[in-house]
């Protein structure tokens, strides 16, 4: 399936699905290959800045602070920030900053920038030392993926890492999300900064993943993207 063929879901789709209670992609646990590979993350570092990219009401939020980092995540819907902070009896706040509402837990590091990540500046978050991208790639507009590599870099710092979990399956079996975003496909995207090493290949095959979405095969995906050091 060529890449024109793909489904470009608006900023309305995201909303209603969490709107409706539909969020089918979020995990009732902490996310295993976060819990795998953090010490390469964070390269065995305390209280660095993690950004959480596309983060719903992700578990691995609270987790992270748990380990004692500062946590910012980006989010579209307003529902999954109130639902994060709610389910979780986190205490917050919620200001305006920019183009975005940020919801602030009042009793550790952890923020929610509610909007466009496309519109997330340095400028609004400062930079990150570390950016953990679970499944968000995958949901991003086949068109958009250039400029969505491009925001990634503009806020990491010099010396960052990013941790990246994708799907790969039969792209021409599925035009709609999440995307098949393969090993070729993330160091087209990510070679000229980053160092890229592939972590771990896991057969879905036969999961619910492939049931689901009636697909011949799937694997999920590990990379650590390390920024290359400018001479």
């Amino acid at each position: 399936m060529a890449e024109g063929q793909l489904e470009n879901m608006p900023h309305s789709y995201w909303e209603n699905r969490w709107a409706d209670g539909n969020a089918g992609w979020h995990k009732q646990h902490v996310d295993g290959l976060l819990q795998k590979f953090l010490h390469l993350l964070t390269s065995g570092r305390a209280n660095i800045s993690i950004l959480v990219t596309l983060c719903g009401k992700s578990l691995d939020l609270p987790w992270l602070c748990e380990q004692g980092h500062d946590v910012v995540g980006v989010e579209l819907s307003r529902n999954a920030a109130l639902q994060l902070f709610q389910e979780n009896n986190i205490p917050y706040s919620v200001s305006d900053l920019g183009d975005f509402s940020v919801f602030s837990a009042t009793d550790r590091s952890l923020k929610l920038f509610i909007g466009d990540v496309f519109k997330l500046t340095a400028s609004l978050t400062g930079s990150f030392d570390a950016i953990w991208d679970s499944n968000a790639i995958v949901a991003i507009n086949a068109s958009d993926r250039a400029a969505y590599a491009k925001k990634l870099l503009s806020v990491l710092k010099p010396v960052g890492k990013m941790l990246m979990a994708t799907w790969e399956y039969n792209q021409a079996e599925r035009s709609r999300h999440p995307f098949s975003i393969p090993s070729p496909t993330i160091r087209e995207l990510f070679q000229e900064s980053f160092d890229i090493e592939q972590l771990e290949t896991i057969d879905m095959t036969g999961t619910y993943f492939t049931k689901k979405f009636n697909l011949t095969f799937a694997n999920r995906i590990v990379h650590i993207l390390s920024r290359k050091v400018k001479p």
